[in-house]
């Protein structure tokens, strides 16, 4: 990932797309493109003046946060966490904005609701650890929806 262009931020991101366009480089402006998660089509869109930047906060940090989670080949509660950053990327763009920060990532985020759950952990209940067949010395700690959708928050937003 970002191994021509590196990581940037969103304004970053529309600047150099300006750049590359002006030069007239189409195969530079697709290259960032992809490497900043978004397809050729949105490039060439861009490029022939269909649109005025090359990708909205909200289409950039989608496409920052799907590429960051197909690196992770994240799964089950990942994923849900996941959806919980894309969706309030749809719902708030400053956050959108954020997520495309250079020193912000879905790794980092993932570390700090993995250190959330290992802090709130407590001791299931042994009558729940016989009915899944487990011994009855079991901790588990998954934050609440409201306590990811905090952390997300923090997270990018804070510096």
């Amino acid at each position: 990932m970002f191994d021509k262009f590196g990581k940037m931020s969103y304004d970053e991101l529309i600047r150099t797309a300006k750049a590359e366009k002006e030069e007239g480089d189409e195969e530079a402006l697709i290259a960032l493109a992809q490497e900043n998660g978004l397809d050729q089509e949105d490039a060439e869109d861009y490029m022939d003046d269909l649109t005025e930047v090359l990708c909205t906060p909200r289409e950039a940090a989608v496409a920052r946060v799907e590429m960051e989670a197909k690196d992770l080949e994240v799964s089950g509660i990942w994923e849900e966490w996941k959806g919980c950053v894309l969706e309030m990327c749809m719902q708030e763009e400053d956050l959108a904005c954020a997520v495309c920060r250079k020193n912000r990532s879905l790794l980092g985020l993932f570390g700090k609701l993995l250190k959330l759950g290992f802090d709130s952990k407590q001791r299931v209940d042994k009558r729940i650890c016989k009915e899944a067949g487990l011994n009855d010395n079991v901790y588990t700690g998954i934050p609440t929806r409201q306590q990811v959708a905090e952390t997300i928050s923090n997270y990018y937003n804070k510096d």
